[in-house]
């Protein structure tokens, strides 16, 4: 059964009666009564997506869009996650951009393809590739020219280290997938691989991550938080049909809350929208989603998070 409900812009939206009872079903004195957080985030989902695929499961009890300007002229992934992460933007914690030759304070490297000639490229390439040893060795040199930030980077305290039993999983720049660090799957392109052999093989990283959020004892934790880059390279290749995978992820959000919802606050969020149609810059249509009261009317920075984490856990513990 489905009903109109008013999200926080004001606009109708569809939505599951399930999550009408839960739009009533928890206040402020029940967090007491709570486990842990559990914070799941799908990388690039795009609010005006889940809205149009008439998503189920996402939207919560809060459910809105969260401001990620932050004075950065492109919206990145490892800036973005390290502002949510720390309540400050990349002037506190140093994170600008994905990769940190793309700070604006640093020395900006050349692009390798730049440097050497296509053709010998691609002749080392292959040599490379014969011998996993050397390719090992040949790729770990590549990456370091330009390595994508990690947590020695970050200049500020973070809520996983405020709330002492946090378990992330997969965490942009603290503990990202070991694949995504290096490149993968979309760099993939670059050694012959089609569009839809590098789609399918981000699905299995998908599948990957989940894997190891399932098999981890979750009451052990006060704060579980799992990061999956999907849908965001889908959009990033240029498929047209999301979906498909919109609705998979809604259905990964469906069981997340029939196994949590009851004894975990629940926080669904992403970090920007899709690839804009210059395939440089992401939008601006992050969202947020929550089976709690967390901001009201008020639309949240991505800052806002970290101070409003902090606070649930406290509640949780009194």
């Amino acid at each position: 059964m489905r009903i109109q409900r008013k999200v926080l812009d004001g606009s109708d939206e569809v939505v599951s009666l399930k999550h009408v009872f839960n739009f009533f079903y928890m206040d402020e004195e029940a967090l007491k009564d709570r486990e842990g957080i559990m914070i799941i985030a799908f990388d690039g989902m795009d609010i005006d997506l889940i809205d149009k695929y008439g998503l189920e499961n996402i939207p919560m009890r809060e459910f809105g869009r969260l401001d990620n300007s932050t004075g950065i002229s492109r919206r990145m992934t490892c800036e973005l996650f390290t502002t949510f992460l720390t309540g400050e933007t990349y002037e506190e914690h140093g994170v600008e951009g994905l990769r940190r030759s793309e700070a604006s304070s640093g020395s900006k490297l050349p692009d390798i393809g730049k440097v050497v000639p296509d053709k010998a490229s691609a002749t080392a390439r292959n040599l490379l590739r014969k011998n996993d040893t050397i390719h090992g060795i040949y790729a770990a040199l590549a990456t370091s020219l330009s390595p994508k930030y990690n947590r020695d980077d970050i200049g500020c305290e973070t809520f996983l280290q405020k709330i002492e039993a946090s378990k992330p999983l997969f965490v942009p720049v603290w503990n990202p997938m070991f694949e995504w660090q290096c490149g993968l799957p979309d760099g993939g392109l670059k050694s012959g691989f089609t569009r839809d052999e590098v789609i399918e093989r981000n699905r299995d990283y998908t599948e990957m991550r989940l894997e190891k959020f399932w098999s981890i004892t979750h009451d052990f934790w006060d704060l579980v938080f799992l990061h999956m880059h999907d849908p965001d390279l889908q959009q990033d290749m240029g498929l047209e049909d999301l979906e498909d995978d919109y609705e998979r992820l809604d259905k990964v959000a469906e069981n997340v809350l029939e196994e949590f919802g009851d004894d975990w606050v629940i926080l669904f969020m992403s970090d920007h929208g899709k690839i804009q149609d210059d395939h440089v810059q992401h939008n601006k249509n992050a969202f947020y989603s929550s089976n709690v009261d967390l901001f009201g009317d008020e639309t949240p920075h991505i800052k806002d998070f970290h101070d409003k984490i902090i606070e649930i856990n406290d509640k949780i513990k009194e």
